[in-house]
């Protein structure tokens, strides 16, 4: 089954090492990259990568950006507080997928961030959107990005009405789990599994993080292939 390599990677604002991001894409190779907490340097490693992009560098860190080898269209996916992008993939440059398939990428608020009934109902307004276009929307679908919640929290669950853990089904068929992404430091471990690869029409074969020097997250790649057929 022919697959598609997806990489998503929180950068931490200035955190991550620009010339790290290079190495690596540089080595890593994938089709389709989203972004979280984009600055300039990083975009200008993506840019000078890829050959299509939609990229939303700001200096306090709460860029977004999506980035393909291959043609796909543009268009904004409104949400509260820090629109995501989507990116429509169209089969006659994606042999890889019988259809169009939508790759969204968001980045939702940290539910620590600001007061708790302001964040929370901007994370219900996030979750509300999605499920709002999932609903809305045929084609198959990736929602990736840094969702600031874990499988326990009522966000996850609350998008697992209309897609499937990526991530979660490509260890269980290797009988392991996925790996905590986040760190409350750079170099500390891992403690929370918040950056996701979900999925509707579509299985990731294939999951693992990645480091990126200086980031307090793990990158995730995985595999798209399409489910119709398999």
């Amino acid at each position: 089954m022919s697959s598609v390599k997806l990489l998503t990677a929180n950068l931490f604002k200035k955190g991550a090492n620009a010339q790290a991001l290079a190495n690596v894409l540089g080595r890593l190779k994938p089709e389709i990259l989203a972004v979280q907490e984009l600055t300039a340097l990083p975009a200008e490693v993506i840019a000078a990568e890829f050959a299509h992009t939609s990229l939303s560098p700001f200096p306090d860190g709460t860029g977004i950006g999506l980035a393909a080898r291959r043609p796909v269209t543009w268009s904004p996916m409104p949400m509260p507080h820090r629109p995501g992008i989507i990116a429509t993939l169209e089969p006659n440059a994606w042999a890889e997928f019988g259809g169009p398939v939508d790759v969204v990428g968001v980045h939702f608020i940290n539910p620590i961030e600001w007061s708790p009934w302001t964040t929370h109902r901007i994370r219900r307004g996030q979750v509300e959107a999605i499920m709002s276009y999932a609903a809305r929307t045929p084609r198959r679908q990736v929602i990736c990005g840094d969702l600031n919640a874990t499988p326990a929290w009522p966000a996850y669950r609350q998008l697992m009405r209309y897609y499937r853990d990526g991530v979660l089904e490509a260890n269980a068929r290797k009988r392991g789990r996925p790996a905590r992404t986040w760190a409350p430091s750079r170099a500390g471990p891992r403690l929370l599994r918040i950056d996701h690869v979900l999925v509707s029409g579509l299985s990731v074969t294939t999951a693992e993080t990645v480091r990126v020097d200086g980031s307090d997250h793990l990158a995730v790649l995985a595999d798209l292939a399409d489910d119709r057929r398999s």
